[in-house]
């Protein structure tokens, strides 16, 4: 599964339960930025592991970098 943003996981288990009943084996979830307020613990309580393209720290770190923060 795709998502943009994963914050706290609830709309993220949400839908792997729904896309569960409907049938699909999901076992992992992709998110563009991980916000790193509780999204991986609660996916992986759903046996599902979570990948993120970038963590809110690494976006941090970046600006922090840039003298942007």
């Amino acid at each position: 599964m795709l998502d943009d943003i994963a914050t706290t996981g609830t709309s993220a288990v949400e839908a792997v339960n729904a896309l569960r009943d409907a049938g699909a084996r999901v076992q992992r979830v992709c998110v563009v930025v991980d916000r790193q307020v509780g999204a991986h613990e609660r996916l992986n309580s759903s046996n599902v592991v979570m990948e993120a393209l970038f963590t809110a720290a690494d976006l941090l770190e970046v600006t922090e970098d840039h003298d942007h923060v």
